[in-house]
């Protein structure tokens, strides 16, 4: 993965459909990063575009936030930038 780069991707959790940022070198510490309410994984993007050249980073939206989805299958609302 090129530096800066991010890749998005849902991965299934016990049925639920969570949307998920990473990058940055394997061999790297990790770092991992929750967002707060009602923010979702894409107001950390630009922090984690400039540590992933020092650090393998992590982050997810929430259930219902963002692209993640509740077991009802419903998006909450949430602030996008």
């Amino acid at each position: 993965m090129a530096k800066g780069q991010l890749r998005d991707r849902q991965i299934d959790v016990d049925g639920l459909s969570l949307h998920v940022l990473d990058g940055g070198a394997l061999e790297a510490p990790s770092l991992f990063f929750l967002h707060g309410w009602p923010e979702s994984s894409a107001a950390l993007r630009p922090v984690m575009e400039l540590l992933s050249s020092r650090a393998q980073v992590f982050a997810m939206d929430l259930p219902g936030i963002g692209e993640s989805v509740t077991q009802a299958g419903k998006v909450l609302p949430s602030l996008r930038h």
